[in-house]
């Protein structure tokens, strides 16, 4: 397969990762605005975020602000909060309001700060120009369906948005996850109002919760829920809900790293967040830990990222996974594969650098000849070259390709029984077709531990898979993305025609 000139572009996929503080001297004490992160003294950090830009922002539960790390000089400056506790000047500057012990924190693509104002009962929401106003809540606790505004919130814990726009609001005390959607109304989406759990129930809104402390919505539109409660719930976009981790015990603990998630055991979760990767990361408060669960996976496996089980400030600038926290709180991940922590205990915000390839994984992916697809015809076969440019055989890597948005393109199941394949040709020859998974979305396959045939430096080889385009198909060029790896590349140009 030919290929044209092209720089690897580098995407997260690999072991090791380091640990490192962003803001935070372990201190409580203020001592002042617009001073270098690890020079700042904080108070409780709870909720983080992260915006389009790369800034990151965490609340502060005791001191009642709201602060940002400015991605470019790491200065730390508020951005809501006066830091006296109340409910004040909705409609005005969010640094001169009042906040009660804001919690979970989000952003969306229109630059809007969503603040879960917990003992407030409400969130509120911060727009570009630094005004505050409520989003959701009134004050009261009793939750109604209609405007998000006249409905109340008991305690909201965390908030979260989607990429279409609509809002995600975990009641702490009230035992649901609320949904804003664009037209401004409020709907439960999970839970009854009721403390429990109930396995035998299909539905999220027919399924008690136990205090849910974080929420987070993946690229799929699939809702994660932590429980207070040892357990970690899914709730896909039909509504439907499953248990991730945990069980109907209410025993919580440490157990499972390594095996498949349903096995595993976690102690008060509370942040949750989802990478665009396909990778979902739980602050496990009471072990002390940040978990990982790969839901590429048919059987999600859980490993644990950062910490060691000991509630202590240790490990700055070495393994994550040595390093050591101290009942970790919220928890964001950047479009890069880094994760930002609240290390709540410890009083700082640290970063879990993205996974990098091992030296022994060293390889650079580059596109693949282009191939030409008729509307409505004959399958094409786009794909990439991957190059060895370490010192010995390259490991087996996980592979994934997606679709790109509004091109009418999908994937074809060749295999037997309707397997969707991945070819790979190198040293030796085509080895047999790799299976995968058509994840849920339609737009992405997942194809793990994929022998690349790459024995030796200067060794290449080849991947493709087949595609179609719809009879609604725009014309023109697109690619498909190719990760493998800790690499990723466009492939093939796709050139769809009549």
């Amino acid at each position: 397969m030919s290929s044209p000139v092209s720089s690897p572009i580098c995407a997260p996929k690999g072991k090791q990762r380091s640990i490192t503080t962003l803001a935070g001297n372990g201190t409580t004490v203020f001592n002042g605005d617009r001073g270098p992160g690890p020079a700042t003294g904080i108070s409780k950090p709870c909720g983080i975020a992260v915006d389009r830009d790369g800034n990151l922002f965490f609340s502060e539960y005791d001191r009642h602000i709201v602060r940002r790390i400015d991605a470019v000089t790491g200065t730390v400056t508020v951005v809501a909060g006066n830091g006296k506790y109340g409910f004040t000047n909705d409609g005005g500057c969010s640094t001169m309001a009042k906040l009660y012990n804001p919690m979970g924190l989000a952003t969306d693509g229109l630059g809007h700060l969503f603040i879960a104002d917990a003992s407030n009962y409400r969130v509120r929401r911060v727009d570009a120009s630094g005004t505050i106003t409520t989003y959701a809540g009134n004050g009261t606790t009793t939750a109604v369906n209609g405007a998000a505004t006249q409905s109340g919130l008991y305690t909201p814990s965390d908030v979260a948005a989607d990429t279409a726009g609509n809002v995600y609001i975990a009641e702490y005390n009230g035992h649901r996850v609320r949904k804003v959607s664009l037209d401004g109304n409020i709907t439960t989406v999970a839970g009854t109002g009721s403390a429990g759990y109930d396995a035998s129930q299909v539905y999220a809104v027919n399924s008690p919760l136990y205090h849910p402390t974080g929420i987070a919505v993946d690229a799929d539109n699939n809702l994660y829920i932590t429980e207070y409660y040892h357990r970690v719930r899914k709730v896909t976009p039909d509504g439907k809900i499953t248990t991730l981790i945990g069980d109907g015990s209410y025993s919580g603990g440490f157990a499972g790293d390594g095996g498949p998630a349903a096995r595993a055991k976690v102690n008060i979760p509370q942040g949750v967040a989802a990478d665009k990767f396909g990778r979902l990361y739980i602050a496990d408060s009471g072990n002390h830990r940040l978990r990982m669960v790969d839901m590429n996976l048919q059987e999600p496996k859980i490993t644990t990222e950062a910490g060691n089980g000991t509630n202590t400030f240790e490990g700055d600038g070495t393994p994550a996974n040595s390093a050591t926290l101290n009942s970790p709180w919220g928890v964001v991940a950047d479009i890069d594969g880094n994760v930002y922590i609240c290390d709540q205990n410890n009083q700082r915000v640290r970063m879990v650098s993205a996974p990098v390839s091992s030296d022994n994984a060293n390889i650079s992916v580059i596109p693949g000849g282009a191939v030409t697809l008729t509307k409505g015809g004959s399958r094409a076969y786009p794909g990439v070259e991957i190059h060895n440019n370490g010192l010995g055989a390259v490991p087996p890597q996980d592979v994934i390709v997606s679709l790109p948005a509004l091109k009418g393109l999908r994937f074809e199941a060749e295999g037997a029984n309707g397997a969707y394949e991945l070819t790979v040709y190198g040293a030796g020859g085509t080895q047999p077709p790799v299976r995968g998974t058509l994840q849920a979305s339609g737009t992405q396959l997942y194809f793990p531990n994929v022998n690349l045939l790459l024995p030796s430096v200067g060794s290449y080889s080849a991947i493709w898979l087949p595609i179609t385009a719809t009879d609604q198909a725009p014309l023109g060029a697109t690619a498909l993305t190719f990760q493998v790896g800790g690499r990723t590349s466009a492939s093939s140009q796709i050139t769809v025609v009549d």
